[in-house]
């Protein structure tokens, strides 16, 4: 059965806990929205948040599109952008209150119309009844009277210390290639936090390793994994499809690591949004307990956590 209600979180003041009984979500109400929190229930946060707001963005371009003053904070937690990335536009300060809504089993949280950018953010939570799973439903509103052409981006911010995975197209292409793999300028091949072999993409996050590192790849499975200690964090979402159009290259999935952080970002196919058109881009999280296969045997490994 399906629990609710507002209480405190770290310091980010009014938040609302959804609880299972297996698992607790925790998602901000006076500022974000985020996702600050999922995990077993009592369990260790699979999230990463910065409640002291040291990762921000600001200055003389901030205050000229958005007013004098305004500071985008990152939260951490798991949050919604639109592509393609550019500053001052992606990094709306975001530190308003925000409208939520129940609707059966949907939790619905609307914060303010970004109207310097045209859109209108929603996000939504469907929470098992009963299993360690939630689907998350990412949405974004055209309220401009010009048509925008844009890809659906989230961004979850994993706590520090696990690994995470990705699994390679595995299609049969004849003589054309059939993996996509885009690296940023500060990117390493090399970085020993990196893994790119035939089938997967290993990243591990590690305090103290310096610098980051950020790398996508076509996700024809639509599944990533987070290992970190004894739980395991899942998401799936809708697999790459060829015949669309990806941002960053073609992309459809991103792993950003850093000493403070390891983000698993999805991504939608790039489309033309109407004025009143919305684009979706959906989820499922689930958390399990790790497999006593270890991440070294990587076949066994992906297909034990998938079968739990």
């Amino acid at each position: 059965m399906i629990t609710f209600h507002e209480a405190e979180f770290e310091n980010f003041g009014r938040c609302l806990w959804i609880e299972n009984g297996a698992v607790e979500a925790v998602v901000s109400l006076d500022v974000g929205p985020r996702v600050l929190r999922f995990a077993f229930t009592g369990g260790r946060n699979l999230l990463r948040t910065e409640p002291e707001r040291a990762t921000r963005w600001s200055g003389p371009q901030y205050d000229a599109f958005y007013g004098a003053g305004s500071v985008s904070y990152a939260y951490g937690g798991h949050r919604l952008w639109v592509t393609p990335e550019r500053a001052p536009q992606t990094y709306y300060p975001d530190n308003a209150p925000v409208a939520w809504e129940k609707a059966g089993q949907s939790f619905r949280f609307m914060p303010p119309p970004q109207r310097e950018n045209g859109i209108a953010l929603t996000l939504t939570l469907e929470m098992d009844p009963h299993l360690p799973r939630m689907t998350v439903i990412n949405g974004v509103k055209n309220i401009s009277d010009e048509e925008k052409e844009l890809a659906v981006w989230s961004v979850t911010a994993m706590d520090l210390g696990g690994t995470a995975m990705l699994r390679q197209s595995e299609d049969e292409t004849g003589f054309l290639p059939n993996r996509t793999v885009s690296l940023w300028a500060y990117t390493d091949p090399a970085d020993e936090r990196l893994t790119l072999t035939k089938k997967y993409l290993t990243v591990r996050q590690d305090p103290a390793v310096r610098g980051a590192a950020k790398i996508g790849i076509n996700d024809r499975a639509g599944r990533a994994v987070y290992r970190l200690g004894e739980d395991v964090f899942r998401r799936e979402t809708a697999p790459h499809d060829p015949a669309r159009t990806y941002p960053d290259g073609g992309v459809s999935s991103e792993i950003y690591v850093s000493p403070i952080i390891l983000e698993l970002e999805a991504l939608g196919p790039v489309g033309r949004l109407a004025p009143g058109g919305e684009a979706t881009l959906w989820e499922d999280w689930s958390l399990v307990k790790a497999p006593a296969v270890p991440e070294e045997e990587t076949d066994a490994f992906w297909v034990a956590v998938w079968q739990a």
